[in-house]
């Protein structure tokens, strides 16, 4: 200051002046809702956001008692029921901010929407086709199952799977109407149906993708795994245990193919002697090729002319086990 006669004085404050911190936004998708038990359901934050700064830390919890941390994550539920589902996030100056959504885990399967099908194979003469409606919300839940490394994969899984069962019924009801009543004809009928209407396509050289059979009928394409996994669930599907086998068709000692076995009794080996058949704890087993290009192979017609020694591990999808087991083969089977 500077008064009449020149006098100046001066005093000075500090004054601490701070931005005041807004809040981050929270905001998050699921995918899909709703979800089957067992299913991998999809939680994103994409859509959150900080008006001033950045998001540090996405932390969830499931409703369930599970949690977990990342901005995209995934989760599954083992039972039924609607569970509520909360995001926090936090930005870089400390503050904070939630968002909640429900989730419906259901085994209800939406029937409104489906996947038509047509199929026409030839069996023993008889000119076969069978129109399927596949329900797209089932074709969306086994596309969306992760696919276990290879290591430690049970392929028996893939068809024990209980969701499917009532419509693969439904398959076996429409598509092997002229085989009825004689287990024998069903068996090589469903095996025509499945040489000859699934297109057999190698899976890429870098990944292997097993398909449950849903995604085979809808996709109408696989490899081996892929077809003697929808064979050995329709013949299970018919009431009979079934087999799914791991071999070696080059000689290497690697199995780089599957077949799978039927089971069969001894009036039908002995009306067929010129075939493969196989002795596995006890029961007698027909050769089944699953993947053809192009004809038919007819069941017990082995096109390897495999031994003992090319069986690597047996996958057990008998009708009443739903414990996944593979066996890694021993002494007890013989061709």
């Amino acid at each position: 200051m500077t008064d009449q006669r020149g006098g100046r004085s001066s005093a000075s404050v500090e004054i601490d002046v701070r931005a005041t911190n807004a809040l981050p936004v929270a905001a998050f998708s699921v995918y899909p809702s709703p979800a089957f038990p067992g299913q991998g359901v999809q939680f994103g934050a994409g859509a959150s956001y900080d008006p001033d700064g950045e998001i540090v830390s996405y932390e969830w919890a499931y409703g369930d008692g599970a949690t977990g941390s990342g901005k995209l994550v995934w989760h599954q539920y083992s039972a039924q029921g609607t569970y509520n589902i909360i995001l926090t996030i936090r930005d870089n100056d400390g503050g904070e901010r939630t968002a909640t959504a429900g989730l419906r885990v259901t085994t209800t399967i939406n029937t409104s929407g489906t996947i038509p099908r047509q199929f026409a194979w030839d069996y023993n003469g008889h000119a076969q086709s069978c129109d399927l409606a596949i329900s797209r919300d089932l074709y969306i839940y086994y596309k969306s199952q992760p696919r276990i490394a290879w290591g430690l994969r049970d392929y028996d899984e893939y068809v024990l799977d209980p969701l499917d069962d009532d419509y693969l019924e439904t398959v076996t009801t429409e598509g092997l109407g002229t085989s009825a009543g004689d287990r024998y004809a069903a068996f090589e009928d469903a095996l025509f149906f499945v040489q000859h209407c699934i297109e057999y396509v190698n899976d890429p050289a870098w990944t292997e993708y097993p398909r449950y059979p849903i995604e085979v009928l809808v996709d109408e394409i696989g490899d081996c795994e892929d077809t003697a996994i929808l064979y050995t669930s329709l013949v299970r599907t018919l009431g009979y245990g079934a087999l799914m086998v791991a071999v070696d068709t080059s000689g290497d000692g690697v199995a780089d193919h599957m077949i799978a076995w039927v089971p069969v009794e001894q009036s039908f080996v002995t009306a067929h002697p010129d075939r493969s058949f196989w002795q596995y704890e006890g029961r007698t087993y027909a050769f089944a090729e699953t993947a053809v290009e192009g004809g038919y192979v007819p069941l017990g017609v082995d096109p390897w002319g495999l031994t003992e020694d090319d069986v690597d591990t047996v996958y057990d999808v008998s009708s009443v086990d739903r414990n996944p087991k593979a066996v890694r083969v021993g002494p007890t089977i013989a061709p």
